[in-house]
């Protein structure tokens, strides 16, 4: 029975804290995070149009007509840049969260 008291004062002892509840202010950038936030746009519009040509390529019966090679490096290309693309995005809303901005 001691023991369970004794872990459950523990518990309380850390759970209440003595800082109100109020956000924290937003952190501001260091200077590479700022300069890649500003470059995100830019890369996600280049991969975005990377991904249209490719989806054009992979709507061409002749792509699947021809190399099996080629086929598999368009597709898998593809892939990697599905997640690429909701990367950058994920990135873009966390520096923005940081920044204040989002």
């Amino acid at each position: 029975m001691r023991r369970a008291s004794a872990s459950t004062s523990a518990a309380t002892a850390t759970g209440s804290g003595s800082a109100p509840d109020r956000p924290l202010p937003p952190a501001k950038l260091r200077f590479k995070e700022q300069r890649e936030l500003e470059q995100l746009p830019a890369r996600i519009e280049a991969l975005e149009a990377e991904q249209a040509e490719l989806t054009g390529r992979v709507a061409d019966p002749a792509l699947y007509r021809g190399d099996p090679a080629e086929k598999s490096r368009v597709l898998e290309r593809m892939d990697a840049l599905t997640g690429e693309i909701a990367e950058a995005y994920a990135r873009w809303d966390a520096l923005e969260a940081r920044r204040g901005g989002g």
